[in-house]
């Protein structure tokens, strides 16, 4: 009889996934840069609270992270009447499914912003 020697069954198997905080890039210049550093943001943000247990501070992470993302990686819109304003990259056109996924982006990481 070898399942004696298997050892119990009632621990649970934690799985570490490594946090690649270096996937978010450190600027950003056009609509698909944008959208690839929401995509990596959600994608860490997700992985920092599913691993709330194994990572300390994790949620001091997110919050950094997500303050970093709003405050220095996204461009801010220039305002209207601006010299430049045609090279703003939000006034850019976008296809409808790409408004759809940054709009779905920006939510999720909100509300992860609203949970820290």
């Amino acid at each position: 009889d070898v399942e004696n020697l298997a050892g119990s069954t009632d621990v649970a198997l934690e799985h570490l996934r490594p946090v690649q905080m270096s996937l978010v890039p450190d600027s950003v210049s056009c609509m698909e840069d944008i959208q690839g550093a929401l995509v990596h943001a959600d994608y860490i943000a997700k992985l920092l609270m599913y691993q709330d247990q194994q990572i300390e501070g994790s949620h001091l992470l997110l919050f950094s992270l997500l303050v970093h993302m709003f405050t220095q990686v996204i461009p801010t819109p220039l305002p209207h009447p601006h010299s430049e304003g045609s090279r703003c990259v939000w006034r850019q056109p976008l296809r409808y499914e790409t408004q759809q996924l940054m709009l779905r982006l920006l939510a999720s990481l909100s509300r992860h912003l609203c949970a820290v």
